[in-house]
Protein backbone atom coordinates (compact mmCIF):
# COMPACT_ATOMS: atom_id res chain seq x y z
CA UNK A 1 0.00 0.00 0.00
CA UNK A 2 2.34 2.54 -1.24
CA UNK A 3 -0.28 4.88 -1.75
CA UNK A 4 -1.40 4.72 1.77
CA UNK A 5 -1.80 8.39 3.57
CA UNK A 6 0.86 8.18 6.44
CA UNK A 7 -1.61 8.44 9.32
CA UNK A 8 -3.44 5.45 7.88
CA UNK A 9 -0.54 3.55 7.36
CA UNK A 10 1.20 3.93 10.97
CA UNK A 11 -2.02 3.10 12.59
CA UNK A 12 -2.39 0.12 10.86
CA UNK A 13 1.42 -0.68 11.63
CA UNK A 14 0.11 0.23 15.24
CA UNK A 15 -2.76 -2.03 15.28
CA UNK A 16 -1.50 -5.16 13.66
CA UNK A 17 1.00 -5.52 16.56
CA UNK A 18 -1.87 -4.94 18.94
CA UNK A 19 -4.20 -7.23 17.72
CA UNK A 20 -2.63 -9.11 15.02
CA UNK A 21 -4.19 -12.66 14.69
CA UNK A 22 -2.21 -15.82 14.18
CA UNK A 23 -2.20 -17.12 10.77
CA UNK A 24 -3.13 -20.57 11.67
CA UNK A 25 -6.12 -18.71 13.69
CA UNK A 26 -9.11 -18.47 11.19
CA UNK A 27 -10.98 -15.55 10.70
CA UNK A 28 -14.04 -14.37 13.26
CA UNK A 29 -17.45 -15.37 12.30
CA UNK A 30 -20.63 -13.91 12.81
CA UNK A 31 -22.91 -16.16 15.26
CA UNK A 32 -25.61 -18.36 13.25
CA UNK A 33 -29.29 -17.44 13.17
CA UNK A 34 -31.95 -19.67 12.73
CA UNK A 35 -31.39 -23.30 10.99
CA UNK A 36 -33.80 -21.88 7.70
CA UNK A 37 -32.77 -18.15 7.49
CA UNK A 38 -30.72 -16.53 4.90
CA UNK A 39 -27.20 -16.60 6.18
CA UNK A 40 -27.43 -12.78 4.72
CA UNK A 41 -30.26 -11.91 6.31
CA UNK A 42 -28.69 -13.42 9.46
CA UNK A 43 -25.71 -11.29 8.63
CA UNK A 44 -27.77 -8.40 8.07
CA UNK A 45 -29.46 -8.77 11.32
CA UNK A 46 -26.05 -9.20 13.35
CA UNK A 47 -24.58 -6.15 11.79
CA UNK A 48 -27.81 -3.98 13.11
CA UNK A 49 -26.70 -5.41 16.11
CA UNK A 50 -23.01 -4.69 16.10
CA UNK A 51 -23.75 -1.06 14.61
CA UNK A 52 -22.34 1.19 17.27
CA UNK A 53 -21.95 -1.40 19.73
CA UNK A 54 -18.74 -3.70 20.95
CA UNK A 55 -18.73 -6.88 19.85
CA UNK A 56 -19.25 -8.82 23.35
CA UNK A 57 -22.71 -7.13 23.66
CA UNK A 58 -23.54 -8.10 19.74
CA UNK A 59 -23.54 -11.29 20.28
CA UNK A 60 -25.22 -11.71 23.26
CA UNK A 61 -28.06 -9.31 21.93
CA UNK A 62 -28.23 -12.09 18.64
CA UNK A 63 -27.98 -14.91 20.66
CA UNK A 64 -31.32 -13.59 22.89
CA UNK A 65 -33.29 -12.34 19.71
CA UNK A 66 -33.18 -15.79 18.05
CA UNK A 67 -33.87 -17.83 20.95
CA UNK A 68 -36.78 -15.39 21.56
CA UNK A 69 -38.10 -15.79 18.01
CA UNK A 70 -39.66 -18.81 15.59
CA UNK A 71 -37.60 -17.02 12.83
CA UNK A 72 -36.40 -13.38 11.14
CA UNK A 73 -39.74 -13.47 10.07
CA UNK A 74 -41.19 -13.32 13.37
CA UNK A 75 -38.37 -10.71 14.46
CA UNK A 76 -39.95 -8.19 11.54
CA UNK A 77 -43.27 -8.54 12.68
CA UNK A 78 -41.84 -7.86 16.39
CA UNK A 79 -43.62 -4.15 17.22
CA UNK A 80 -40.24 -2.26 18.26
CA UNK A 81 -41.27 -2.53 22.27
CA UNK A 82 -41.31 -6.28 21.54
CA UNK A 83 -37.73 -6.59 20.49
CA UNK A 84 -36.34 -4.26 23.05
CA UNK A 85 -37.42 -6.68 25.12
CA UNK A 86 -34.97 -9.06 23.96
CA UNK A 87 -32.29 -6.44 22.95
CA UNK A 88 -32.38 -4.83 26.24
CA UNK A 89 -32.99 -1.06 27.37
CA UNK A 90 -29.83 -0.70 28.24
CA UNK A 91 -28.21 -1.55 25.11
CA UNK A 92 -26.89 1.22 23.51
CA UNK A 93 -28.93 3.42 21.01
CA UNK A 94 -31.55 0.43 21.96
CA UNK A 95 -34.51 1.87 20.66
CA UNK A 96 -33.53 3.19 17.09
CA UNK A 97 -31.91 0.40 16.94
CA UNK A 98 -35.66 -2.06 17.30
CA UNK A 99 -36.50 0.58 14.74
CA UNK A 100 -34.43 0.46 12.30
CA UNK A 101 -33.71 -3.68 11.98
CA UNK A 102 -37.47 -3.78 11.80
CA UNK A 103 -37.62 -0.96 9.00
CA UNK A 104 -35.37 -2.67 6.89
CA UNK A 105 -36.73 -6.27 7.14
CA UNK A 106 -40.04 -4.60 6.49
CA UNK A 107 -38.38 -2.67 3.30
CA UNK A 108 -36.47 -6.25 2.28
CA UNK A 109 -39.82 -8.58 2.78
CA UNK A 110 -42.22 -5.56 0.73
CA UNK A 111 -39.39 -5.54 -2.35
CA UNK A 112 -38.62 -9.15 -2.18
CA UNK A 113 -41.65 -10.41 -0.72
CA UNK A 114 -39.60 -12.62 1.40
CA UNK A 115 -36.61 -12.22 3.74
CA UNK A 116 -33.93 -12.85 1.60
CA UNK A 117 -30.99 -11.54 0.23
CA UNK A 118 -30.00 -14.27 -2.47
CA UNK A 119 -30.56 -12.40 -5.05
CA UNK A 120 -27.67 -9.86 -4.54
CA UNK A 121 -25.00 -13.31 -5.30
CA UNK A 122 -26.28 -12.76 -9.43
CA UNK A 123 -25.48 -8.73 -9.02
CA UNK A 124 -22.71 -6.85 -9.37
CA UNK A 125 -20.80 -6.24 -6.33
CA UNK A 126 -21.43 -2.29 -7.01
CA UNK A 127 -25.28 -3.23 -7.31
CA UNK A 128 -25.62 -5.22 -4.10
CA UNK A 129 -24.00 -2.32 -2.41
CA UNK A 130 -26.46 0.26 -3.57
CA UNK A 131 -29.48 -2.26 -2.78
CA UNK A 132 -28.61 -2.95 0.66
CA UNK A 133 -27.63 0.82 1.44
CA UNK A 134 -31.23 1.52 0.01
CA UNK A 135 -32.62 -0.83 2.50
CA UNK A 136 -34.59 1.57 5.15
CA UNK A 137 -32.61 1.96 8.18
CA UNK A 138 -29.46 0.65 7.20
CA UNK A 139 -26.38 2.92 8.37
CA UNK A 140 -23.50 2.62 5.62
CA UNK A 141 -21.80 0.32 8.71
CA UNK A 142 -24.20 -2.60 7.70
CA UNK A 143 -24.33 -2.17 4.24
CA UNK A 144 -20.03 -2.55 4.24
CA UNK A 145 -20.49 -5.36 6.35
CA UNK A 146 -22.64 -7.30 4.85
CA UNK A 147 -20.60 -6.80 1.28
CA UNK A 148 -17.77 -7.29 2.76
CA UNK A 149 -18.33 -10.56 4.81
CA UNK A 150 -21.53 -11.62 3.15
CA UNK A 151 -20.40 -10.91 -0.63
CA UNK A 152 -16.71 -11.01 -0.46
CA UNK A 153 -17.25 -7.52 -1.72
CA UNK A 154 -14.32 -4.28 -1.01
CA UNK A 155 -15.80 -2.16 1.37
CA UNK A 156 -14.82 -1.11 4.93
CA UNK A 157 -17.37 -0.55 7.21
CA UNK A 158 -17.72 2.51 9.79
CA UNK A 159 -19.76 4.10 11.89
CA UNK A 160 -19.64 7.29 14.99
CA UNK A 161 -17.51 5.68 17.36
CA UNK A 162 -14.93 4.05 14.74
CA UNK A 163 -15.16 7.65 13.35
CA UNK A 164 -14.48 9.12 15.93
CA UNK A 165 -11.04 7.00 16.67
CA UNK A 166 -9.91 7.27 13.26
CA UNK A 167 -10.28 11.29 13.35
CA UNK A 168 -8.35 11.15 16.29
CA UNK A 169 -5.27 9.36 14.97
CA UNK A 170 -5.69 11.46 12.11
CA UNK A 171 -7.00 9.44 9.44
CA UNK A 172 -9.67 11.32 7.23
CA UNK A 173 -10.69 15.01 7.81
CA UNK A 174 -13.51 15.88 10.02
CA UNK A 175 -16.12 16.82 7.16
CA UNK A 176 -16.01 13.21 6.39
CA UNK A 177 -19.39 11.38 7.71
CA UNK A 178 -19.36 7.77 8.00
CA UNK A 179 -20.14 7.11 4.27
CA UNK A 180 -17.54 9.51 3.15
CA UNK A 181 -14.72 7.92 5.70
CA UNK A 182 -15.68 4.35 4.50
CA UNK A 183 -15.04 5.66 0.84
CA UNK A 184 -11.89 7.58 1.94
CA UNK A 185 -10.49 4.11 3.36
CA UNK A 186 -11.86 1.81 0.58
CA UNK A 187 -9.47 4.01 -1.66
CA UNK A 188 -6.33 3.35 0.30
CA UNK A 189 -6.76 -0.24 1.19
CA UNK A 190 -6.45 -2.72 -1.51
CA UNK A 191 -9.55 -5.21 -1.60
CA UNK A 192 -7.55 -8.42 -0.79
CA UNK A 193 -6.78 -6.58 2.59
CA UNK A 194 -10.50 -4.84 3.57
CA UNK A 195 -11.11 -7.45 5.45
CA UNK A 196 -8.00 -7.71 7.87
CA UNK A 197 -8.36 -4.17 7.95
CA UNK A 198 -12.26 -4.43 8.61
CA UNK A 199 -11.15 -7.18 11.55
CA UNK A 200 -8.42 -4.70 13.01
CA UNK A 201 -10.29 -1.27 12.97
CA UNK A 202 -13.10 -3.77 14.91
CA UNK A 203 -10.56 -4.90 17.69
CA UNK A 204 -10.19 -0.75 18.32
CA UNK A 205 -13.34 -0.09 18.23
CA UNK A 206 -14.26 -2.71 20.78
CA UNK A 207 -10.98 -1.40 22.88
CA UNK A 208 -11.52 1.84 23.24
CA UNK A 209 -14.54 2.94 21.23
CA UNK A 210 -17.29 4.76 22.68
CA UNK A 211 -21.43 4.23 21.83
CA UNK A 212 -22.49 7.87 20.52
CA UNK A 213 -25.19 9.66 22.61
CA UNK A 214 -28.72 8.91 21.43
CA UNK A 215 -29.63 12.16 20.86
CA UNK A 216 -26.26 12.55 18.56
CA UNK A 217 -28.08 9.67 16.17
CA UNK A 218 -31.69 9.57 17.27
CA UNK A 219 -33.15 13.55 16.35
CA UNK A 220 -35.28 13.29 13.61
CA UNK A 221 -34.20 15.05 10.13
CA UNK A 222 -36.01 18.17 9.35
CA UNK A 223 -39.85 17.92 8.24
CA UNK A 224 -39.22 13.79 8.30
CA UNK A 225 -37.26 13.71 4.52
CA UNK A 226 -38.75 11.33 2.77
CA UNK A 227 -36.57 8.92 2.65
CA UNK A 228 -38.85 5.59 2.48
CA UNK A 229 -40.70 6.64 -0.81
CA UNK A 230 -37.15 6.47 -2.65
CA UNK A 231 -35.99 3.13 -0.99
CA UNK A 232 -39.52 1.40 -1.30
CA UNK A 233 -38.62 1.55 -4.95
CA UNK A 234 -35.02 0.13 -4.56
CA UNK A 235 -33.51 4.05 -5.62
CA UNK A 236 -29.88 4.30 -3.93
CA UNK A 237 -29.86 7.26 -1.64
CA UNK A 238 -28.03 10.31 -2.71
CA UNK A 239 -24.67 10.83 -1.60
CA UNK A 240 -24.17 13.30 0.72
CA UNK A 241 -27.80 13.03 2.30
CA UNK A 242 -28.78 13.17 5.74
CA UNK A 243 -30.21 9.64 6.70
CA UNK A 244 -33.56 10.32 8.62
CA UNK A 245 -33.92 7.82 11.70
CA UNK A 246 -36.88 5.57 10.65
CA UNK A 247 -40.43 6.70 12.28
CA UNK A 248 -38.97 10.01 11.50
CA UNK A 249 -41.45 11.01 9.41
CA UNK A 250 -44.74 9.71 11.13
CA UNK A 251 -43.13 11.50 13.85
CA UNK A 252 -43.02 14.84 12.17
CA UNK A 253 -46.63 14.30 10.61
CA UNK A 254 -47.83 13.96 13.85
CA UNK A 255 -46.07 17.16 14.81
CA UNK A 256 -47.66 18.93 11.91
CA UNK A 257 -51.27 17.87 12.71
CA UNK A 258 -50.55 18.87 16.38
CA UNK A 259 -49.77 22.34 14.95
CA UNK A 260 -52.24 22.43 12.55
CA UNK A 261 -54.72 21.41 15.14
CA UNK A 262 -53.97 24.11 17.62
CA UNK A 263 -53.68 26.63 14.94
CA UNK A 264 -57.27 26.12 14.36
CA UNK A 265 -58.06 26.22 17.25
CA UNK A 266 -56.27 29.37 18.38
CA UNK A 267 -58.55 30.61 14.82
CA UNK A 268 -61.77 30.28 16.39
CA UNK A 269 -60.81 32.36 19.62
CA UNK A 270 -61.35 36.05 19.61
CA UNK A 271 -57.89 37.88 19.12
CA UNK A 272 -56.57 39.72 21.74
CA UNK A 273 -55.27 42.99 21.15
CA UNK A 274 -51.50 43.28 21.65
CA UNK A 275 -50.00 46.43 22.90
CA UNK A 276 -46.76 48.08 20.74
CA UNK A 277 -43.17 47.68 22.30
CA UNK A 278 -43.00 51.12 22.06
CA UNK A 279 -46.03 52.25 23.48
CA UNK A 280 -45.95 53.15 27.08
CA UNK A 281 -47.50 51.41 29.15
CA UNK A 282 -50.11 53.33 31.57
CA UNK A 283 -49.10 52.84 35.73
CA UNK A 284 -51.67 51.42 37.52
CA UNK A 285 -53.33 53.42 40.52
CA UNK A 286 -51.70 52.81 44.07
CA UNK A 287 -53.95 51.06 46.84
CA UNK A 288 -54.43 53.85 49.53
Amino acid sequence: MSDTPKPLAALLKKLRTRFARPEDQPPPASPHGHADADPLVAELVYSLLLWECAAGQAVGAFRRLVEGSVDFNEVRVFLPDETLALVGERYPLARERCERLRAALNDLFRRRHALTLSHLREMSARDAREFLESLEGVPQFVAARVALLGLEAHAVPVDRRLRALLLSAGVGEPEHDEAALGAYLERHVRAAEAREVHELLRAWSDDEGVPPAPTALSAPTAAGAPRDEAKAKGEARPEGKAEPKPGAKAKAGAAEARARAKADAGAERPAKARRSDDAPRPKRPRKE
